[in-house]
């Protein structure tokens, strides 16, 4: 899955890798 993260990130993706997060964070919980 983080491998799946890193692939997101960038500048046009910074709002959808900040929704992963938070659905990671979510999701732990």
């Amino acid at each position: 899955m983080w491998k799946l993260h890193f692939l997101f990130i960038g500048p046009k993706s910074a709002k959808f890798q900040a929704l992963l997060i938070l659905q990671k964070e979510i999701y732990i919980f």
